[in-house]
C-alpha cells in the first residue's frame, strides 16, 4: 500500500504540472507571452517544457517539506483541505492574470505580486515565517533556472527585466509558497498520523 505522504506527494506532483502545463499553454503562449523555439511544439508550446515542468514540480515538493520541518508555531492549526484549495485558486490566479495583465503592463504586475504577496502573509499568520522561508528558496530555484532555461534557448519572454525573464516572474513564485508548504504540513501531520496508529478522526483538523 502507498504511504500516505507518497499519496500527498504525487497528488501536489501531478496537479502542479498539470496547472504550469496548461496554465503556459493558455495564459502565456496563447497570449503573446512568450515563444517557444524548441521543437517539437503542439500548439506552439514545446513539448520539452513538460519536462522542465514536471521537475520543477518535484523540486517544490521537496523545498516545502524541507520548510514545514522549520515550522516553529505549535499552536498553528494544520491547514484543511479548503485552505488548500484556496492556494490552488489563488495560483491559477498568478497565472491567468500574468497573461491578462503581464504582457502589457509587466511592471504594473511586479508589484501587484509583491503587493498581494505581502498582504498574504500579514493575513494568513500562520504561514509567516515558514512562507517568508519557503518563497525565498522558491524564487532562487524557479525563477532564476526558469531564466537559465530561457537562456539556453528553450524558450523567449516578450517583455525581459532580468536574467532572460521579466521581473514580474519573480513576484510570481513567491506565491508558490503557501500551496507547497501548506500541502508539505498536512502530509506530515497524515504521515506521523499513520506512524503512530492514531485514529483519523481524533487528530483531524478543523475545516
Amino acid at each position: 500500500m502507498i504511504g500516505v505522504r507518497t499519496r500527498y506527494a504525487l497528488g501536489m506532483i501531478v496537479a502542479t504540472t498539470l496547472l504550469y502545463c496548461f496554465g503556459d499553454h493558455f495564459f502565456h503562449v496563447r497570449m503573446g507571452m512568450l515563444r517557444y523555439n524548441w521543437a517539437p511544439l503542439v500548439d506552439g508550446q514545446s513539448v520539452w517544457v513538460y519536462l522542465f515542468f514536471l521537475g520543477g514540480s518535484i523540486i517544490i515538493w521537496f523545498l516545502g517539506i524541507a520548510f514545514a520541518r522549520l515550522w516553529t508555531d505549535t499552536e498553528a492549526t494544520v491547514p484543511s483541505w479548503r485552505y488548500i484549495g484556496g492556494t490552488f485558486v489563488a495560483l491559477i490566479a498568478v497565472y491567468l492574470c500574468s497573461g491578462l495583465i503581464g504582457v502589457e503592463h509587466p511592471h504594473l504586475y511586479f508589484w501587484i505580486m509583491l503587493v498581494t504577496f505581502a498582504l498574504r502573509l500579514v493575513i494568513e499568520e500562520r504561514t509567516h515565517r515558514a512562507g517568508m522561508l519557503a518563497a525565498a528558496v522558491v524564487i532562487a530555484v524557479g525563477a532564476f533556472i526558469e531564466g537559465g532555461v530561457a537562456w539556453l534557448g528553450l524558450f523567449t519572454y516578450a517583455h525581459v527585466d532580468v536574467a532572460e525573464i521579466p521581473a514580474w516572474l519573480v513576484a510570481a513564485y513567491l506565491h508558490i509558497a503557501f500551496f507547497a508548504v501548506a500541502v508539505a504540513r498536512r502530509a506530515r501531520f497524515r504521515h506521523a498520523q499513520e506512524q503512530v496508529g492514531v485514529p483519523a478522526a481524533e487528530l483531524t483538523p478543523s475545516a
